[in-house]
């Protein structure tokens, strides 16, 4: 590091400094009786905010999370149980002979999410050991430590011996400490006088991640394990990421002869990360909701990142404090706030944007009585706000019923795209699933859907609608009545009713009449035309409830009060694209560097651009081998010129094996094993 400059800090003298003035922590407007209570909750309001309020603010939150956390367990508790059951079940069915030729093995698919192998492998042993009921271990290893077979033998015995070897001084105690000295640290000859003096019966070794296992250790270890399996009762658990078959394709022979497997499918991640959202996140009943930025910003990270599950609960839980910030508009519907408090949340809400998009509406409108009122009546502005409140839950509740219907309507639809509830629960927040794909494709299939499929289709949308007196569910009733009576009347009863707005029943019919071709459509009957109708009222009915519920919640009053949003989020700070930036800035440097000289000429690339960034563009135009002298040529015709002019040979070459060094440093590319004069390209721009 040469190029960097080096600062060194001598101290004037030696003398103590001065003691700085205290200053005063007192807030002015606060009482100084009063103490901020302990709760990990800054005050609010500039620091104004009641002692009071503070405390109701974490009791909320732990009332709410507490049920949050509860139903998040519930979720993660239950996934893969289907699965676990099975394992168990095999681990409890196995039974173990002397003469055993194989060792029995289950084959866990559990999916490219290693995150979440821990979590099941954690749940598997810990079932293994209450439910199966015979005396058993279960060792769960992991590749980082598996550097050797001796390791692995190592961490094989320690954690068996480690869990049978009781504290009390017993007989058997006594015994396995006096002949214990006589084996290694690493021979399964103490594994096997364990298990003979605690007559344990299975011994499962669990390969969590058995893919980033060295293939001749693991090959090593299973030897050495069925060489075993007349003396020690093992049954192997392997943890498979991509499939089975390419798991066996990277065993030798030899140790797949030696396995009795048998293959166990685990629920794909994203199955139970939606679970999650069905079950947590969208019936939600805590105020303000998590918003469409925020939900949208955990899923592309549980995506981008493959966290696992628990990873998502945490990310929720530190969303759950700043919820409770937003929930302080609230307070004001509460009795027991304190009245010298409510000034200050009315001052509040006058400076929100809602509130000002709603005085300049009723401006607008020319009702400036109202509008005066709202700006100076902190009464009339409290009974609005409490008014406000409860309308807008009401709204966010109807439109979560709204993206339910969505949901169920589609799947009785077949041939339509598969559209996840969180995805739809996502575009209502944001106010764009009126008007998406999924909506339109739904209520254009159902226009032209024929008879049968709207019964089903009825019979679904009846049992969501939960009120009697709902009026969409008296139509739908209404409805279904007529088309009951049409089917009954149909002379082909058996086929269904035919639907005049779907071209797949239009059908032309070709006669000849006196040496003319004549083309006539197929008449339907007037069972099919009343039909039509049907499907057309039923259409209309879904259209317009669904213009009315699924409305974009900023248009409210006091959205603020009932979505959280992120108006600044720091992600793009504290988990940066940085690949993108690099690309970006070795590509068009004169964005970041501010100058007009980098800029590329006509012909190509410019020499006054850095070095780097001339040579990765020249790396990009390459392909997978990159010929280290044509790179250089094409690299000093730039530099120096046609006739080296701009730049001597030496300062090129300088110049050069520098900018080389900084993308080697940056991994894009490294020597070739093929060629010796040749470089290979590691990384492609955009992928």
């Amino acid at each position: 590091m040469e190029h960097e400059s080096c600062y060194i800090f001598t101290p004037s003298s030696s003398q103590r400094p001065s003691k700085r003035q205290k200053v005063s922590s007192n807030i002015p407007g606060r009482d100084k009786s009063e103490t901020i209570p302990v709760t990990g909750f800054e005050p609010l309001l500039d620091g104004h905010e009641d002692a009071l309020s503070i405390r109701l603010r974490y009791h909320i939150f732990e009332q709410c999370w507490s049920r949050e956390q509860d139903l998040i367990n519930n979720v993660i508790d239950n996934a893969n149980d289907e699965t676990l059951d099975d394992l168990v079940s095999f681990i409890k069915n196995v039974a173990w002979a002397r003469n055993n030729a194989k060792i029995p093995t289950a084959l866990v698919e559990a999916g490219p999410n290693l995150a979440s192998h821990e979590l099941l492998f954690q749940r598997l042993s810990e079932r293994a050991l209450g439910e199966t009921g015979h005396p058993q271990l279960v060792v769960v290893l992991k590749s980082a430590e598996a550097l050797s077979l001796r390791a692995i033998l190592k961490k094989i015995i320690k954690d068996s011996t480690s869990k049978l070897d009781p504290l009390d001084q017993t007989s058997s105690s006594l015994s396995i400490r006096k002949e214990q000295l006589n084996f290694l640290s690493y021979d399964l000859g103490k594994l096997h006088h364990y298990a003979k003096v605690f007559r344990i019966q299975k011994i499962v070794v669990v390969l969590q991640d058995s893919e980033a296992f060295d293939s001749q250790i693991l090959s090593e270890l299973i030897q050495l394990l069925h060489s075993w399996l007349d003396r020690i009762p093992f049954i192997l658990v392997f943890g498979i990421a991509t499939s089975v078959e390419i798991f066996q394709d990277r065993l030798p022979r030899v140790a797949v002869k030696l396995l009795r497997g048998q293959t166990f499918h685990v629920e794909k991640p994203e199955k139970v990360l939606e679970e999650l959202f069905q079950k947590v996140i969208i019936p939600s009943s805590i105020t303000p909701r998590l918003g469409a930025s925020v939900i949208s910003m955990l899923l592309e990270r549980q995506t981008d990142h493959v966290q696992s599950i628990r990873s998502l609960t945490k990310s929720i839980k530190v969303s759950f404090p700043h919820i409770m910030s937003g929930w302080m508009i609230n307070m004001i519907t509460i009795d027991n706030i304190p009245a010298k408090f409510r000034p200050s949340l009315h001052e509040v809400v006058r400076n929100l944007y809602s509130f000002r998009s709603l005085v300049e509406q009723i401006l607008t409108s020319g009702d400036t009585k109202r509008a005066r009122l709202l700006l100076e009546d902190d009464d009339y502005l409290h009974r609005e706000i409490s008014k406000s409140i409860e309308e807008g839950q009401a709204i966010l509740k109807g439109m979560v019923s709204a993206v339910n219907i969505v949901h169920v309507c589609r799947s009785c639809i077949s041939g339509g795209t598969n559209v996840q509830k969180s995805e739809l629960y996502i575009k209502s927040l944001s106010g764009e699933l009126i008007d998406s794909i999924a909506v339109r494709e739904l209520l254009l299939s159902i226009k032209k859907m024929s008879s049968d499929t709207l019964a089903l289709l009825l019979d679904t949308l009846l049992n969501k609608f939960t009120g009697n007196n709902d009026p969409v569910k008296l139509k739908l009733l209404a409805i279904k009545a007529e088309l009951s009576n049409l089917t009954k009347k149909s002379d082909t009863s058996a086929t269904p009713l035919r639907n005049q707005h779907n071209f797949r029943f239009q059908s032309l019919r070709t006669t000849v009449v006196a040496q003319r071709v004549e083309l006539s459509r197929q008449n339907f009957t007037e069972q099919d035309m009343e039909y039509s109708k049907l499907a057309t009222r039923t259409h209309d009915l879904l259209d317009t409830y669904l213009k009315k519920a699924l409305i974009d919640p900023k248009q409210l009053f006091l959205y603020e009060a009932l979505l959280y949003e992120l108006k600044s989020p720091l992600r793009e700070v504290f988990v940066p694209k940085s690949r993108f930036s690099i690309e970006r800035a070795l590509s068009t440097p004169q964005d970041f560097l501010g100058c007009n000289c980098c800029f590329a000429t006509e012909e190509g690339l410019s020499s006054s651009q850095p070095p780097t960034a001339i040579l990765y563009q020249l790396y990009l135009e390459s392909g997978a081998l990159i010929n280290l002298f044509d790179l250089w040529s094409a690299f000093f015709t730039i530099v120096g010129g046609i006739d080296g002019e701009d730049c001597d040979l030496q300062n090129a070459l300088a110049l050069f094996y520098r900018a080389l060094a900084d993308l080697k440093y940056l991994g894009m590319v490294k020597h070739s094993r093929k060629k010796v004069d040749h470089l290979s390209k590691l990384a492609w721009k955009g992928l």
